[in-house]
């Protein structure tokens, strides 16, 4: 009687393990699913896209552009890309999208274009960042340059205050 017990037991054990052999198997798919889904979310914008850019975007253009600083980046896409001019947002989704340089924030982005600018490289039109080609000689002017500070103020404030009292008797 128990030999027959066991027999039943073994053999209805034996079709559940049948029937959820399968069940596993979609478990499992599930499971990996969700860590690839919890991957992702931790994963940067730029390594994401990394992986799924279109073929034209060759491995050599992108270790090209990971090298770049972000004032070449700029330069680069305003020459080749940007010919009309881009805002810094515009720069920033082209840098992600097409460079896979999802690695900077426009924090840290917004002082090299005012650098830029200050040197003379590129110009400021409203919101729009336009390249400045050598042939137009638009290099800006010192009243037009960002960034003369409070101190460049009072310093040159100071000096015509000493010019005249130099004058003074």
């Amino acid at each position: 009687m128990l030999d027959r017990l066991e027999k039943d037991f073994s053999r209805k054990v034996l079709i559940l393990h049948k029937e959820l052999a399968p069940l596993e198997k979609e478990l499992e798919k599930v499971r990996l699913a969700k860590k690839a889904i919890d991957a992702a979310k931790n994963q940067s914008f730029a390594e994401f896209l990394g992986s799924r850019l279109p073929d034209f975007a060759g491995d050599n253009q992108l270790s090209q552009y990971q090298s770049y600083s972000m004032k070449e980046l700029a330069i680069e896409a305003l020459e080749e890309h940007f010919k009309n001019g881009a805002t810094s947002n515009n720069l920033l989704n082209y840098f992600k999208t097409h460079w896979g340089r999802g690695d900077i924030e426009r924090s840290s982005f917004s002082p090299q274009l005012s650098r830029l600018k200050h040197e003379g490289k590129i110009k400021l039109e409203g919101k729009v960042w336009h390249l400045i080609t050598s042939d137009k000689n638009e290099a800006p002017t010192e009243d037009q340059s960002e960034g003369a500070s409070e101190t460049d103020e009072v310093n040159a404030s100071s000096n015509h205050g000493e010019e005249i009292n130099d004058l003074l008797p």
